[in-house]
């Protein structure tokens, strides 16, 4: 099964509006409590809502956006090495910096996932 290794640090989910799809991603946990990537579908230049589990990440109770980060970008936020394979799933997620902070961490409760959930409906 093929993986793709992507350096990405949590981000405010206002400011997905000015980043370009292939910037960031969306992660949640689904209903087994496995976490998933939502987009973007990697190597498209165009997403295809059908297949990026954008509906099913919109339902979710614990979802969040994160940017891609490359090496020539300073970061003060945390950074995680997450390993996804070909069926959206995150195989392995270590944060770079301090191990003991865990992604599931950056990914908010249901009040908070309310707001994230609107604005998908927008970009939509």
């Amino acid at each position: 099964m093929t993986t793709r290794l992507l350096m990405i640090t949590p981000i405010n989910c206002k400011e997905t509006q000015n980043l370009g799809v292939n910037e960031y991603i969306l992660l949640y946990l689904d209903k087994e409590n496995k976490l998933k990537r939502a987009i973007p579908d990697f190597d498209e230049s165009f997403v295809d809502c059908s297949d990026s589990l954008i509906y099913e990440a919109i339902q979710a109770e614990h979802i969040a956006p994160f940017k891609i980060v490359y090496s020539k970008d300073r970061i003060d936020c945390p950074v995680f090495l997450a390993n996804l394979n070909e069926d959206n799933e995150v195989v392995s997620c270590t944060n770079i910096f301090d191990r003991n902070v865990k992604i599931e961490t950056f990914l908010p409760d249901s009040n908070k996932r309310q707001t994230i959930g609107k604005l998908l409906q927008k970009i939509r």
